[in-house]
């Protein structure tokens, strides 16, 4: 068999121990090895072998021949050799989206002038390395975990370290210091994707709120291009809805074990990113209890929260709001005393309140033991279950505190040493008036080892996970004598408790309270503020009436009322959610419309009171009238310019709603059915009437009301269309409602007129005003412009549809307005080599040249026949006749135009009258130089 090689061909990287072995494939095992410029390359062959070894020497094109000595054809192959230096270099990636914590592998390649690439194996010459194209370190050094994969020179495996959007680029250097790098690659690292609660256990008929955590920030590039789907698996089973704050509202239905699956999607290639699974159980009632108070023993004065746990098929019930009556009682009213968060007091003697009551406060007044009864009622809706009530009991037990008195030196009454509380496995930061370099800080225990407990020089407490005891002793080192102890107890938290949730009972639209967040011992002994590492969290069981955050060292919760509704907020430790608090917000407005208002500039809102109050006098105010302009009694107000402001009530107490004035930011033209326009009926795109739908948007909320005067709010709007080109189209705007009267839409509607530029010109597209008047204003609230495409029907100019030829005129020239391309063909297939067309984009004009030479096959010929024009856009056909004879006669007029008699009356006209002007500047001229003639006499004037 003939010797072959492999490879045939390659590129070889400049660099001494860079080898390239060529594989001799068939033939014998003798072989002789030349080449055609040893002075690029050392070119090695052992006899007896089947491998040929180049090293380069320089750059070049190097040809190494192999010929087989035993074969008698003598056959010679070779293999093209080019020594070369990089000049580009390409960066891929498997994918250009990661999760946090996960990985994607990088591809390096190297390319020569020619972009031929460098084989793997000769990147191991090369220094390349991956870099992060930032002008911070910190992200330079911490975004991203690089590494080579092993036994590998050109792949890198890549992990999110830090979320964010970064530009990733290969470097290569080379052995003078110069580098070499690649494009950049846009690299998004998400957070991971999350629901929370990432569980569901409820009763029928409770309603679950789900966060969906994580996942593509606001601020990735790639936030438009996903999409987030959901699946659930029984639909008898839940029920659930997406609100338009991005949350999802589960309503459990008949019991049963479902699964809701969220998942994250490319929009265009269908490709999933993450995906969590939410598993759903919806059971029955099995206990209730009160968290944390079976057998506790609190100090007398210690303040509590009492609050259920309901547990369903023996597992604690999510975060949800159910139909469910709470009704608590003590009978040991001397020891511990309840007092309502939301509802009244029953005046019973029992503190028994008869109202939706899902936690209640106590207070310790005396030493001895209280039993406290909560009775859960089940409110039956659409599934009524047999049990409908539930009694949970605790014993509480109140011992006095442990006090007692230290004697101090003179002058100083007596006091009891200081207590300091922190959770296992936290830290705390001793406050000091005093410079904490003056401050030396100890440690000191009654135990033989101090454990679990860690006192640093600035004054810092760190604790482990294991419980203990000590003291701190704080010394002044600029006076001995001034000297500090306090006992540190590392203790479990057993309580949480949202203080003064009572405030919340009617919290106004738009108004914020601040409450703040106790931790408790067994005891019912206080933690201190800014304990670190102790993580809360808060779940709002309604999101589109109230809003929550924590401050920053969590021990606050600051609420907001969004809209008018109730409902429950949970604030509970992260690690365990049975330590927890809840209580009911009523957020309420006495202003109509809801706030906040919002309106858009130009609109009209009509505020009013949904109770009746006396109204005496100006009522009304806007804090700003240069934004809301509003009538003092009528409460009718005008949007003028965009901002935020305020509407005030004054009365006996000052209500307010909080107004809004936006303008449209952008319009959009939705996708139709066709993609031009034109005035050729034959044409498929063709519409008696062309309807252009816009969509309104203000930043990336769409406008869905333009126009209502039945409502409050009146954005007042008019919507106008206009065309630039109003002589070829007649255009008008208007606003339209769909069939349930929820969303109105902008339409244009475009008619166009079948006749032509009366000079030919005719552009391929056509300009769109669309406009927003304020109809209580006039004036254009926002306007946009847009382009369609418009292709015209042709038009052959006029007499030049009919060609005659002949020897003595055998050439000629038709025109054809048109502003798009055309298609022309003869009847007669001896004609077609005659004919030549071009098209001028600039002139909107097409061209058929037709020449018939002296010498052709038609120059002898008559010939009659057809010369077909047709579009392939509108459809549109029209022909051209042809005539040609050898002895014709041209008739000139022929080629002219044909003009109408008026036409021809009006040239002679103008004629005549240019003439009359020439001859009276000529004699005028010739008057003036001849200054002996006399002069013309006036006429006499009577």
């Amino acid at each position: 068999t003939d010797v072959e090689l492999e490879p045939k061909e390659a590129i070889l990287f400049l660099h001494p121990d860079n080898v390239l072995t060529i594989d001799v494939l068939y033939g014998s095992s003798e072989f002789r090895v030349t080449n055609n410029d040893s002075t690029l390359a050392e070119v090695r062959h052992e006899d007896g072998t089947r491998k040929v070894t180049v090293r380069p020497k320089q750059q070049g094109n190097v040809r190494i021949f192999v010929e087989d000595l035993k074969l008698e054809s003598g056959s010679r192959v070779y293999c093209d050799v080019s020594i070369v230096g990089p000049r580009y270099v390409e960066l891929t990636a498997a994918s250009n989206i990661i999760e946090e914590g996960k990985e994607t592998q990088f591809t390096v390649n190297v390319l020569d002038e020619r972009r031929r690439r460098f084989s793997p194996d000769q990147l191991r010459w090369m220094n390349i390395n991956l870099q992060i194209d930032s002008d911070s370190a910190y992200v330079r050094e911490r975004a991203l975990n690089v590494r080579r994969v092993p036994n590998s020179y050109n792949l890198f495996d890549v992990r999110g370290e830090l979320v964010g959007e970064y530009k990733i680029v290969a470097v290569m250097t080379d052995e003078k210091d110069e580098k070499m790098s690649s494009s950049g690659f846009e690299l998004s690292v998400y957070p991971p994707l999350a629901v929370f609660p990432p569980s569901i256990f409820a009763a029928s008929d409770c309603v679950t709120v789900l966060s969906v955590e994580g996942g593509p920030t606001s601020r990735s590039r790639i936030l438009n291009k996903i999409e987030l789907l959901t699946k659930i698996s029984k639909p008898n089973v839940v029920e659930m809805s997406r609100s338009d704050d991005g949350h999802f509202e589960v309503t459990a239905g008949a019991v049963g074990e479902a699964s809701i699956v969220f998942e994250l999607r490319f929009i265009d290639t269908q490709k999933a990113i993450a995906s969590v699974t939410v598993p759903v159980t919806i059971g029955v009632i099995s206990s209730v209890e009160i968290a944390g108070l079976a057998n506790r023993r609190v100090h007398v004065g210690a303040q509590l929260r009492l609050v259920p746990i309901v547990r369903i098929n023996s597992v604690s019930a999510s975060q949800s709001s159910c139909p469910l009556e709470y009704i608590w009682s003590t009978t040991q009213t001397q020891s511990l005393r309840l007092y309502p968060n939301i509802g009244g007091y029953a005046g019973d003697g029992t503190e028994d309140f008869q109202q939706h009551n899902i936690g209640v406060n106590a207070t310790a007044l005396r030493p001895g033991e209280a039993d406290v009864t909560l009775k859960i009622r089940v409110v039956c809706k659409r599934f009524c279950l047999s049990k409908t009530e539930y009694t949970a009991n605790a014993r509480l037990h109140i011992v006095p505190v442990l006090a007692i008195e230290v004697p101090t030196y003179v002058g100083y009454p007596a006091s009891t040493s200081p207590l300091l509380l922190i959770p296992p496995g936290s830290e705390y930061q001793l406050p000091s008036k005093k410079d904490a370099a003056r401050l030396r800080f100890s440690l000191t225990s009654c135990q033989s080892t101090v454990r679990g407990i860690e006192v640093r020089e600035n004054g810092r407490i760190v604790t482990s996970s294991e419980r203990g005891r000590a003291s701190v002793v704080i010394e002044d080192t600029t006076n001995e004598l001034e000297v500090e102890m306090i006992n540190i107890v590392v203790a479990n938290v057993h309580a949480l408790i949202v203080g003064q949730s009572q405030k919340t009972l009617f919290l106004p639209v738009d108004a914020e309270s601040t409450l703040r967040i106790y931790l408790q011992d067994q005891v019912g002994r206080e933690f201190p503020k800014g304990i670190q590492g102790l993580k809360l969290r808060y779940h709002v069981g309604n999101p589109k009436v109230l809003q929550a955050s924590f401050n920053n060292d969590n021990s606050h919760i600051n609420l907001k009322g969004i809209s008018i509704g109730s409902t429950i907020v949970w604030v509970f430790l992260s690690d365990n959610s049975e330590i927890f608090d809840a209580f009911m917000v009523n957020v309420q407005t006495l202003i109509e419309p809801t706030s906040p208002v919002q309106v858009h500039v130009g609109g009209i809102v009509q505020f009013s009171l949904n109770q009746k109050i006396n109204q005496v006098g100006q009522k009304w105010f806007s804090e700003d009238g240069h934004i809301m302009d509003i009538h003092s009694v009528s409460g009718r107000a005008v949007a003028k310019a965009e901002g935020r402001t305020d509407i005030i009530y004054k009365d006996v107490v000052q209500t307010l709603a909080r107004a809004q004035v936006y303008r449209t930011t952008r319009l959009a033209l939705v996708p139709s059915n066709y993609r031009v326009f034109t005035n050729v009926p034959t044409s498929p795109f063709y519409q008696s009437e062309y309807r252009m739908e816009f969509k309104a948007f203000v930043d990336e909320r769409e406008l869905t009301s333009f126009y209502d005067d039945r409502s409050n709010i009146n954005n007042n709007l008019r919507f106008d269309c206009s065309a630039a080109q109003s002589e070829w189209l007649a255009v008008r705007g208007a606003i339209e409602e769909d069939r349930l009267g929820k969303q109105q839409a902008l339409v244009c509607y475009v008619k166009t007129k079948h006749y032509y530029p009366r000079d030919g010109h005719m552009p391929r597209e056509v300009q769109i005003t669309a406009s927003l008047h304020s109809k209580t204003t006039g004036e254009a609230v926002y306007s946009e412009k847009f382009k369609v495409e418009f292709v015209w029907g042709f038009q052959i100019r006029e007499g030049e549809n009919s060609v005659h030829l002949s020897r003595s005129h055998p050439a000629t020239t038709v025109h054809i307005n048109s502003n798009h391309e055309l298609d022309v063909r003869s009847e007669d297939d001896a004609l077609r080599r005659y004919i030549r067309t071009q098209y001028s984009d600039s002139k909107h004009v097409m061209t058929i040249n037709i020449t018939i030479p002296e010498y052709s096959e038609l120059a002898d010929t008559i010939l009659q026949t057809r010369i077909f024009v047709y579009s392939r856009i509108t459809n549109q056909t029209d022909t051209i006749s042809f005539s040609y004879s050898p002895t014709a006669q041209w008739n000139p007029m022929a080629s002219i135009p044909n003009i109408s008699i008026t036409n021809v009356f009006m040239i002679i006209a103008l004629l005549f009258i240019v003439g009359l002007l020439v001859y009276s500047f000529l004699f005028s001229s010739a008057t003036v130089s001849n200054p002996s003639s006399p002069p013309r006499s006036e006429p006499f004037v009577r």
